[in-house]
């Protein structure tokens, strides 16, 4: 079946349009583009703000005029990864999307349903819908850190009704998430030539599944750079062993699923080496088993002409291997909820240092300053000072809203079963836009969306049209109200 087979036709045709654009983080510009083409050719009002936030305002229809300003919001970047084989360049190449049974994925790429299936719902409801007044907001760097909706200029806004439509559980209504905060160390390198006696070994750990570091933290999936630092360790307390290169993750939100060193031993100790991270590889696939089946741990002999030095090296390994990844706690008020994680989320060898990026994310302000503090101590024992790259608010539920009673009885009247009020571990761009809107009354709702973040990411159809339902009836009964 072809995609624009599926209905909502429109709502497909606008989703496999924006597949052709590319737009990442940072890239958005020909997707609002896009977007601000329609709007002229509807004959819509629009306005960007500084950092390239849109709304688009639409006129409430003749018997609905009087009726309250609807917010409508996603974001208009996306994760945009792919298998390395296919030779895929996300800010030049499309998304090609295909339908497998009854799911939308794409093809060796993130799909980017995250959240381009809100895009193609709003420009959807945008092209005919006779509604009450909407204002569309589309937000730019939501992945790389809620960045849009936190310098978000407000004053473009009229609405004081939200619905985000950024959520990946059909069955669940959100009305909280969590805050981030992300700290980075850089640690200082000084190259050294490497002695004739020493042999070059690369380490290459691949195959992991990754995934969104707050929807799957609580799977106990790996996290590559932890298994390469407890590697590098177990190496270190036999030998010494000397750093060249060091990398690992490329997206501060996600789990890292490789991460790669190039490192030197003493020539006469390559073999012992070289056994240690066999039965170590063998470990780590037994106790990853279930949640992570497909880990591949590979030490190649390498060429290498300078090191970090032998002290750089062994308090960089110690100091990683020290580090801390996966839940932290569980909320006690809403069952299944991670309240605090935290994950060592990307290492760069740049030149001159090497930058180490965690985050920590909670619904709790004050456990989530605990655990940073934390992770600032351990880089202050390396002499060093942890730098703020990223701190973006909690959205605190309000189970007495009248929008969430409201898009309750209208799912109920749909679909004859409850959806149930939750919060969500990630952060939304909810907490960071209601805390610029007095009197906000935010929720957010979405389809069944699985493995976002990586080339696994697909939508499942049947929960898109049944989003779609429950989005046009909840805008019908405001308009009517």
């Amino acid at each position: 079946m072809n995609i624009l087979d599926l209905e909502p036709k429109r709502l497909w045709y606008y989703f496999n349009e924006i597949c052709k654009i590319p737009h990442g983080s940072e890239n958005e510009a020909g997707l609002r583009d896009y977007i601000i083409g329609l709007a002229e050719k509807f004959k819509l009002r629009h306005k960007r703000d500084k950092i390239g936030n849109l709304v688009v305002y639409k006129d409430g229809a003749p018997q609905f005029k009087s009726a309250k300003t609807v917010i409508l919001q996603g974001h208009m970047d996306m994760v945009a990864v792919s298998d390395p084989k296919i030779g895929w360049n996300p800010s030049k190449d499309p998304v090609t999307p295909k339908v497998a049974g009854e799911w939308v994925g794409a093809c060796g790429t993130s799909l980017g349903a995250d959240n381009g299936i809100a895009i193609a719902m709003a420009l959807a409801i945008m092209e005919d819908a006779k509604l009450g007044p909407l204002e569309f907001l589309f937000t730019v760097m939501e992945e790389k850190g809620l960045d849009g909706a936190m310098a978000l200029d407000a004053g473009m806004l009229v609405g004081r009704t939200m619905l985000n439509l950024d959520s990946q559980d059909e069955k669940v209504l959100y009305i909280g998430s969590g805050g981030g905060y992300g700290i980075e160390a850089n640690f200082p390198i000084r190259r050294e030539p490497i002695g004739r006696d020493y042999a070059g070994l690369n380490i290459d750990i691949s195959g992991l599944k990754g995934g969104h570091s707050a929807l799957v933290i609580h799977e106990g999936r790996a996290n590559s750079n932890k298994l390469l630092a407890r590697i590098l360790y177990a190496i270190h307390l036999k030998h010494e062993v000397l750093l060249c290169d060091i990398n690992g993750g490329s997206k501060h939100n996600a789990i890292p699923d490789w991460a790669k060193a190039a490192i030197v031993v003493k020539q006469g100790e390559l073999g012992n080496v070289k056994e240690i991270i066999s039965d170590l590889s063998l470990k780590i696939s037994k106790e990853f088993k279930a949640a992570d089946p497909d880990i591949k741990i590979v030490a190649k002999d390498a060429e290498a002409k300078e090191s970090f030095g032998a002290a750089a090296s062994a308090k960089l390994i110690s100091f990683l291997n020290s580090s801390n990844y996966g839940v932290v706690s569980w909320s006690r008020e809403i069952k299944g909820l991670v309240q605090t994680s935290t994950n060592t989320a990307v290492l760069t060898t740049e030149t001159g240092k090497v930058n180490i990026k965690f985050l920590t994310r909670s619904s709790m302000a004050s456990e989530m300053e605990g655990v940073c503090n934390v992770i600032r101590s351990h880089i202050e024992l390396l002499g060093l000072k942890g730098e703020t790259y990223l701190d973006f608010p909690i959205w605190q539920p309000d189970f007495d809203s009248p929008l969430l009673r409201l898009v309750r009885k209208i799912y109920k009247d749909l679909y004859g079963k409850e959806i149930e009020p939750s919060a969500i571990h990630a952060g939304m761009e909810c907490g960071a836009i209601g805390g610029k809107i007095p009197g906000a009354d935010i929720v957010s709702f979405g389809p069944d969306l699985f493995e976002a973040h990586t080339i696994n990411e697909k939508v499942r159809i049947k929960s898109v049209e049944n989003c779609w339902k429950l989005l046009t009836k909840t805008l019908e009964n405001i308009a009517k109200s």
